[in-house]
């Protein structure tokens, strides 16, 4: 098997199991497989953590300043009403 082969069946791998899919096609037979499976899964787990925290924060920044917003045109509805 070419390394390009290798490459494309190991991305396959990846993405199937890392989208929580995991086909059944394709699974490791030996414990160097098995091994680069759970580094593969870890990083995943550790990339999706990072990515939804950093999501998060960017809600939280945009709740923020629609408040501020919000807030203005509340004062500017009670001075009106003055």
């Amino acid at each position: 098997m070419s390394n390009f082969d290798k490459m494309v069946k190991l991305t396959y791998f990846s993405f199937t199991t890392l989208s929580t899919v995991g086909f059944g096609d394709m699974h490791p037979r030996g414990n160097s497989e098995r091994v680069a499976g759970v580094v593969i899964l870890l990083i995943g787990v550790l990339v999706t953590s990072v990515f939804m925290e950093n999501f998060s924060k960017v809600i939280k920044v945009i709740n923020t300043v629609n408040l501020d917003f919000e807030q203005s045109d509340e004062l500017s509805v009670f001075l009106k009403v003055m």
